[in-house]
Order: structure tokens, then sequence, then C-alpha cells
């Protein structure tokens, strides 16, 4: 009840730990499916619940081109040409966006895409780590399949998308 109440997201958070501390270490991530891999959708759901995510809230947008510059620009948006041609792809671009929980997700989720050889134009070309899998993905090809909306201001911008508060 006292999360319900809550003005905010974090404020909610807090006070759900304060009352049940063994939830307490649920962390919250927001991953975006590359639109290069929208036909893999249901293969790489099934790869969020075999990592045991629990989905929150998924949806599809389309992004426009201020809402694709105002999302990536912090982390793609300097003037490296491969950033703006991943921008200015995601501009008018049907997109797939995941709020997920998990005990120690976020954490996870940081170090999978820490350990990858994952760089910025494997977001532009499909990625032949994901292409070759045969049948199920493995936690390996997470950070190819999907955008980590990784901070705070990246993260804000997702919920707000996802969740239609402009």
């Amino acid at each position: 009840m006292a999360a319900v109440a809550a003005p905010t997201e974090a404020e909610a958070l807090k006070l759900i730990s304060l009352v049940a501390p063994r939830v307490a270490q649920l962390e919250e991530v927001i991953l975006i499916l590359n639109p290069l891999y929208a036909d893999r959708r249901v293969a790489a759901e099934e790869l969020l619940v075999r990592m045991q995510y629990r989905f929150v809230k998924t949806a599809v947008r389309v992004l426009n081109p201020e809402q694709a510059e105002h999302l990536f620009e912090d982390k793609y948006g300097g003037s490296e040409a491969a950033g703006r041609k991943l921008i200015d792809g995601l501009a008018n671009t049907e997109v797939h966006i995941y709020h997920l929980t998990k005990l120690a997700g976020e954490r996870e989720v940081r170090a999978l895409f820490a350990q990858s050889d994952v760089i910025l134009e494997d977001y532009l070309f499909t990625s032949a780590e994901v292409t070759q899998a045969r049948g199920s993905y493995l936690p390996n090809c997470l950070p190819y399949l999907f955008f980590y909306m990784d901070s705070g201001t990246m993260h804000e911008r997702a919920v707000e998308l996802l969740y239609g508060r402009e």
C-alpha cells in the first residue's frame, strides 16, 4: 500500500524495501530489442524468461526522430558517425521495450554487457553471434539483441516512453 502511494518509482522501491526487506534486492532493468532482430523477438523473450526475469511491462512504440534522439543521445549521440547513424536508424522505427525485474537483475545485465565484445557498430548490422545461434539463445547473446538503458537518464527516458509519461 505504501508503495502505491509513493510519488515516484524510486520512492516506491524504498518503501517496499522497508516493509519487505526480502524483496529489497529486486532490481529493475529496461531493455529495448534492437529492431534488427525484431523477427527474433519470441526467441529473445524466451531468453529473458529462461534467465528468470519477471516482465513488469512490455510495449511496442514507434520512435519519432525526437524520441530516438532524446532516448539515445547520452550514450550514442556524440560526434561519432556510427552513433548518429544508429540514432537516425531508430527514428520512425518500431521498437519493443521491456521493463523487467529480478533479484540482482541489473547487476547481471551490467556484467553481461561489460563482459561482451559488443561495440557500437554491432547495433548497426546483424551479428554472427546472433544469426548463427541455433535453437535457443544463450545469455551471451543478450548484449547483441538488446539496448541496455544503463544510465539513470536513459532509464528514466525509457520509463517515460514505456508508460506514456511525457
